[in-house]
C-alpha cells in the first residue's frame, strides 16, 4: 500500500508579485510478507519494501517529473530529499508489516500579474472642509 500526504509548506520572499516556498510530501510505503521455510517473514517484507522504495525514488527522480507538468518557471526543483525505514521491533502480527517513507520536496515560485492601476490626475470631489471658529465646517459646492 502506498499513501501520499502533504506534510508542510513554508513560504518566503513574499512581495506584491511573487512568493517562493518549499512544499514537503511524505510517500509512505507499507509491505507485508508471509514466512516460508527458507525465509523469515520480516526479511521478505523488508526486501519488498526496499524494492518499492527504490522504484518510487527512481520514478520520481526522472527528469519528466521535475516540472510536474506545470508552466516553466513555476517549479524551481522537485525531488526526493531522503527516505526512512520503519521496522517494528518485537512484531506480534502475522503479516510482518514493514514501512518506508520517501520525503519528496518541491521548491516553487508563485507569480501573479499586478492589476493595472488608475492614474489620478484630478481631484474628483466637490466636498470641502473649511476651518471656522467652531471647528471644521462641511461645505458642498
Amino acid at each position: 500500500m502506498i499513501n501520499v500526504s502533504l506534510d508542510s509548506a513554508n513560504y518566503t520572499n513574499r512581495n506584491q508579485r511573487s512568493t517562493s516556498g518549499t512544499t514537503q510530501y511524505y510517500i509512505d510505503i507499507f509491505t507485508t510478507a508471509k514466512e516460508s521455510e527458507n525465509e523469515l517473514g520480516g526479511t521478505a517484507s523488508s526486501r519488498n519494501r526496499d524494492k518499492f522504495v527504490g522504484l518510487c525514488r527512481s520514478i520520481l527522480s526522472d527528469t519528466h517529473y521535475k516540472t510536474l507538468s506545470l508552466p516553466a518557471g513555476t517549479i524551481a526543483s522537485a525531488g526526493i530529499e531522503g527516505f526512512e525505514n520503519f521496522n517494528a521491533a518485537d512484531q506480534k502480527d502475522s503479516s510482518f508489516v514493514t514501512a518506508g517513507r520517501l520525503i519528496y520536496t518541491v521548491k516553487l515560485i508563485e507569480e501573479q500579474s499586478l492589476w493595472d492601476g488608475v492614474e489620478i490626475n484630478a481631484i474628483f470631489t466637490d466636498i470641502k472642509l473649511e476651518l471656522t471658529e467652531k471647528g471644521y465646517k462641511y461645505i458642498k459646492d
